[in-house]
């Protein structure tokens, strides 16, 4: 595989590699929108785990409800909106208007390859977030079944 090979200042490839890019730009989109639909589904089902956990008057209710809290938080700090990094098109015309496509091309796909990288940690701190809210929203349903199931054992004895 070549690195970078050049033919006259031009890449060779800059075609090919820009519509890759593109697509994984696209990918990209769609993963942080699942991520934020995923979040908005966790934030609800925290809030309904956190009112059962709360109205079943147990000893694990309030562990139950602390853990529906924290999932809750998460997914809201999942939802909250990344700041997209992009080509600033008053940049480029500062910067590119006289100068050869060819090293605005190559210029402008360097900046969009910067930016995928940092939108791409983005959404993997969105996607680490709502990992956290998940693993905090089983861990109240846990509390909470456990606690449902303690109450049942004791009218039972």
């Amino acid at each position: 595989m070549s690195t970078g090979s050049r033919t006259d200042g031009v890449w060779a490839s800059l075609d090919v590699v820009r519509a890759e890019l593109d697509i994984e730009m696209q990918a990209q989109a769609k993963r942080a929108d699942s991520a934020d639909a995923r979040a908005g589904v966790l934030l609800g089902a925290a809030g309904a785990v956190a009112a059962l956990a709360v109205n079943s008057r147990t000893p694990y209710a309030l562990p139950a409800a602390g853990a529906a809290l924290v999932a809750a938080i998460l997914a809201a700090r999942a939802l909250r909106p990344m700041p997209q990094h992009t080509v600033d098109p008053v940049e480029l015309r500062r910067w590119y208007v006289a100068d050869r496509e060819s090293a605005t091309r190559q210029a402008v796909l360097d900046r969009r390859v910067d930016d995928f990288a940092r939108n791409d940690a983005a959404v993997d701190r969105k996607v680490r977030r709502l990992h956290g809210a998940i693993f905090a929203l089983l861990t109240a349903i846990a509390l909470a079944v456990l606690g449902a199931a303690a109450r049942e054992l004791m009218t039972i004895w």
